[in-house]
């Protein structure tokens, strides 16, 4: 596809942008639970936008606010237990 101007991105930038090239299972295997009634488990890992830095109410506008209320509106009470917010420090550590 020709584009109307230059890409910001080398091709090599881009490629390395991509970071998991894997099957899907894992993903599919959270919806078959979500599906079946069966609870899941969830944690978000990230720092000061991840928390929800910027906005009025983190506890409703992060992103794993936003998130976590998508999945209780469309799969009520399937949650065991979330954490929101962890930082890098602690990714870094687990």
């Amino acid at each position: 596809m020709q584009l109307p101007w230059a890409p910001l991105l080398t091709a090599d930038e881009r490629a390395r942008g991509i970071t998991h090239y894997g099957s899907g299972t894992r993903i599919r295997r959270v919806a078959a639970k979500l599906l079946q009634g069966q609870p899941i488990k969830a944690f978000t890992v990230g720092g000061s936008v991840t928390f929800g830095h910027g906005v009025q109410d983190a506890q409703l506008q992060s992103y794993p606010a936003r998130l976590f209320q998508f999945v209780e509106a469309n799969f009520p009470n399937r949650w065991v237990g979330t954490v929101v917010g962890v930082s890098r420090l602690y990714a870094c550590m687990a």
